[in-house]
């Protein structure tokens, strides 16, 4: 069983600008690529497991059916359809499933339960998915993004791939960026892995808005540490290059922050965001989400305390390494990093310099 888990945004995009890379095995007329994924590794079906969101990007009709013919879907008008009709990969049927958009299903073991029809929760591993994933078949899950780079290195070489690389030659290829906050043209930009992050932001991106500086960058989407304005300008777009300035390339969303935010209520709307897309499956999560948005409330609301701060350290040790999947992780990555770059700001609430907000 193959089953393919998009990204959201740049994936998104991808999908409704860049479909021929998806159907198409390589971009002179080879077989589709999902099929040869699946061929390659023995698979005789595939599941593709779509969020709400998706739907426009992939078929124009208002109600997706549960089994969607290969010919209907990848193989129309492309150039592998014959090989598909003379039964040169077997009978690999597709499967789309629909998903209602929860976040947790994001994580392999999550998907699988989801596409089996049950609650949304990730598993505990061992087994892996490789060997008992959906319905306790072998599985390979991939995301869309990384399958859409095979035909381009069929066609090309791997030299070739191992070639696009700025810094790192661990870190080869490109990766797509999808870009929001306080940038003047936000977006999904794709560019070659050692890119640097500063010249993302500024020149591509246009920069913050006149009269405004920079203050602030997520790099890898809201679950990866904050980086302050020096390790934004310094950091260099690849896996090494990210780890170095402490925090985590990711799933490659870009968050920008100027000058005008208040990090504080922006690290309880991250912390708000887990706490509400937590499966509460573990007891860390469960508790440790819920608590670390009541902690930020009452520091926003002017009640806070400075013995707040190493409470949130304290509960985010608790939630970091010891859950079946990495969402309380992930909760705790931006408070932690927040409450050391940005601690000047925690304490104003705490001693009445700055005036409490209302944390909606």
């Amino acid at each position: 069983m193959q089953t393919l888990r998009p990204s959201v945004a740049a994936v998104q995009d991808f999908l409704k600008m860049n479909s021929v890379s998806l159907r198409e095995g390589a971009r002179d007329g080879g077989d589709p690529i999902i099929l040869l994924h699946a061929f390659s590794n023995g698979g005789t079906h595939i599941a593709v497991q779509l969020a709400q969101s998706f739907r426009e990007a992939v078929v124009n009709s208002p109600a997706l059916p549960s089994e969607i013919p290969f010919s209907a879907l990848i193989l129309d008008s492309c150039p592998g359809k014959a090989a598909f009709v003379a039964g040169v990969f077997g009978a690999i049927k597709l499967y789309l499933h629909r998903g209602a958009g929860a976040y947790i299903c994001g994580e392999e073991t999550a998907l699988m339960n989801s596409i089996e029809g049950k609650r949304g929760n990730p598993r505990i591993k061992p087994p892996f998915p490789a060997a008992a994933g959906v319905f306790g078949m072998p599985t390979t899950i991939n995301n869309v993004e990384t399958l859409a780079a095979v035909p381009l290195i069929l066609k090309k070489g791997a030299a070739w791939y191992k070639g696009l690389s700025l810094s790192s030659p661990k870190s080869t290829g490109t990766k797509l960026f999808s870009v929001c906050g306080h940038v003047q043209r936000p977006g999904n930009y794709e560019v070659t892995m050692g890119f640097p992050l500063k010249d993302l932001v500024y020149d591509l991106c246009g920069g913050v808005p006149p009269g405004r500086t920079l203050k602030a960058c997520i790099p890898g989407g809201s679950s990866v540490p904050i980086l302050n304005r020096e390790q934004t300008e310094s950091c260099l777009l690849d896996y090494e290059g990210v780890v170095e300035k402490g925090s985590m390339l990711g799933s490659g969303g870009v968050i920008v922050f100027d000058d005008t935010t208040d990090m504080v209520y922006q690290i309880m709307r991250l912390a708000k965001f887990y706490a509400h897309e937590s499966c509460a499956q573990c007891t860390q999560c469960r508790e440790g989400t819920a608590w670390t948005v009541k902690i930020m409330e009452r520091i926003l609301a002017g009640q806070g305390k400075m013995q707040d701060l190493d409470l949130l350290l304290d509960l985010s040790d608790n939630m970091t390494g010891k859950t079946i999947c990495v969402l309380s992780d992930s909760c705790a990555a931006p408070v932690v990093s927040g409450i050391k770059k940005f601690k000047n700001e925690f304490e104003a609430y705490i001693t009445g310099k700055r005036r409490p907000v209302a944390a909606d």
